[in-house]
């Protein structure tokens, strides 16, 4: 996708047909729901992982601490560590946790 895009066609005697195009690359913000589920939230069997069923989850969106509505995210350009910086701000129990 591309921002400021701009095409320029000329046709004439003197003049041949070019076509210059200047695109830069669109940055767009977007939001997202997250729902952070603890090791306690998730059935584990073998290797397995399980989510919860719906009514646990909508126990969990009740919670500002697991549930955060419109969370904004950047793409393109967003790396894994500003991933994990944005959803630390997000969700301070995650801070100074390992996770996936």
């Amino acid at each position: 996708m591309f921002q400021n895009c701009s095409l320029q066609h000329t046709v004439g005697n003197s003049h041949p047909s070019t076509f210059d195009i200047m695109a830069q690359p669109i940055s767009r913000n977007f939001k997202k729901n997250v729902n952070v589920l603890r090791y306690k939230d998730v059935k584990r069997i073998g290797d397995q992982v399980f989510l919860p069923n719906y009514m646990k989850l909508a126990e969990l969106k009740k919670s500002p601490n697991q549930f955060k509505r419109g969370v904004e995210f950047t793409a393109p350009g967003m790396t894994d560590h500003d991933v994990k910086r944005k959803l630390e701000e997000e969700f301070p129990i995650l801070r100074n946790q390992r996770y996936i």
